[in-house]
């Protein structure tokens, strides 16, 4: 099969062959191939595969679906695309915040750290590195600008490129300012962004942006010729614009995305009396219930269905009454180096699934331990364990679309923030009880 180009910024230079793309090698790219196999060892399978690496190519494998490219078409600025582009980076960083215990100080990469070493950050989160298959971002490639850095750095300028937060008369700039803050909102609160990160938002999208001038200006003075046509192109002068247009706008950009966060705030607590002091019955269809494991309150009583079993809530200090009395067929929790340790210590079995651990068949006194150290507890996140009650203890509670799906049994949620304990039915009947 012939080589077939591959549009992007650099011409003539990247090819797909088969299911797997040829790159030009550079000096970073062995450091890059390292990490990129760390990420595909953690679990990670949404980004490009090293296959081969010679002196003067890379071969990774092809990540499939649609790449879009500035003028960003219609379907490009979905909502629900712009909500998956956040949460796929977020599952992102996550993951590769794990790597920097691993980094030696000998890896080079094609960006500097700037900033705060918090996660890997990819450095280039745009729509024309990520691929999107039926209206989702499912995957992430390009990696030459990886670096440790702040998650806030790889943050604003994924928002800078997808809102995209630009001077309107950057050609590229879509909608006015108010289109954008909403837009910029929706983003940040599908990320997590806290209150401090987003009171200081627009400041480090300028420095950053500001950092890519001076890259830009030095590879230039290099004589790479790729970036001496952008500045040629008039990159240069759209991305100054730019600054300007987010320094005469900082203070109502930062005011309307804080609004944004104290308006979330006060619904998740409104959400909270509702279900601890109403006691109100959530019902559940066709004895089914699928619900997002690290979301909030609010997120969790969104996703269920009303129209079948229910949700109660009971005290933290019964969930040891509650484990007890029945057989935990499952139990899953957020992956912490902390949890890991801890079970690789105890010589205890688990599965690792994505950004999850999964204990099966163990007994309550482990469960008991777990909680009384609060290895599961989780930075945060509404709850960090979910226990699984099943008659079928061979049952292994499965994923999709990063949501957990249970059926036909029960599961106890600690939420330690208000000590209270939510108790799902989804169809479990034990005579017992």
């Amino acid at each position: 099969m012939e080589n077939k180009e591959l549009k992007g910024g650099r011409a003539n230079s990247i090819f797909k062959k088969d299911n797997y793309v040829i790159r030009p090698r550079n000096s970073w790219t062995p450091s890059v191939h390292k990490y990129l196999d760390f990420l595909h060892n953690e679990g990670i399978d949404y980004i490009p595969k090293p296959v081969a690496l010679d002196e003067k190519t890379e071969t990774v494998t092809y990540v499939d679906g649609t790449i879009y490219h500035y003028p960003l078409p219609q379907e490009a600025l979905s909502n629900e695309l712009l909500k998956s582009v956040a949460l796929l980076l977020k599952d992102y960083h996550e993951v590769s915040a794990k790597y920097l215990d691993i980094l030696d100080g000998n890896e080079k990469w094609m960006l500097q750290s700037e900033n705060e070493k918090e996660v890997m950050c990819h450095g280039d989160i745009a729509p024309y590195n990520m691929a999107v298959k039926d209206g989702k971002a499912v995957g992430i490639i390009d990696f030459d600008t990886v670096h440790p850095g702040a998650r806030l750095w790889d943050v604003t300028y994924a928002c800078y490129r997808w809102v995209p937060l630009k001077n309107p008369n950057n050609p590229d700039s879509i909608g006015s300012l108010n289109d954008q803050i909403t837009r910029l909102s929706m983003f940040v609160e599908t990320y997590g962004l806290s209150y401090e990160e987003k009171s200081k938002f627009v400041d480090v999208l300028i420095l950053r942006l500001e950092s890519l001038i001076q890259f830009m200006k030095k590879q230039a003075k290099n004589n790479d010729k790729n970036f001496e046509k952008n500045i040629e192109d008039g990159h240069l002068n759209l991305y100054l614009d730019d600054i300007k247009y987010l320094k005469n706008n900082r203070e109502v950009i930062t005011s309307k995305i804080l609004s944004w966060f104290m308006t979330g705030e006060i619904i998740c607590l409104w959400v909270i009396i509702w279900i601890k002091w109403k006691k109100r019955r959530f019902f559940i269809k066709d004895n089914d219930i699928t619900f997002t494991f690290e979301t909030e309150l609010i997120d969790l009583a969104r996703s269920v269905s009303y129209s079948g079993e229910d949700i109660k809530s009971t005290d933290i200090n019964n969930i040891e009454i509650l484990l007890q009395k029945y057989q935990v067929s499952s139990a899953i929790f957020n992956q912490s180096s902390k949890l890991e340790k801890y079970l690789k210590d105890k010589k205890i079995d688990f599965i690792r699934y994505k950004k999850f651990i999964i204990l099966r068949n163990h007994e309550y006194e482990l469960y008991k331990d777990l909680l009384a150290h609060e290895i599961c507890n989780s930075y945060n996140y509404i709850f960090s364990a979910v226990f699984i009650i099943s008659k079928d203890l061979k049952y292994t509670p499965f994923f999709k679309n990063r949501k957990i799906v249970i059926r036909n049994e029960l599961a106890i949620i600690p939420y330690y923030e208000d000590g209270s304990v939510f108790i799902i039915n989804s169809g479990y009947q034990n005579n017992n009880d």
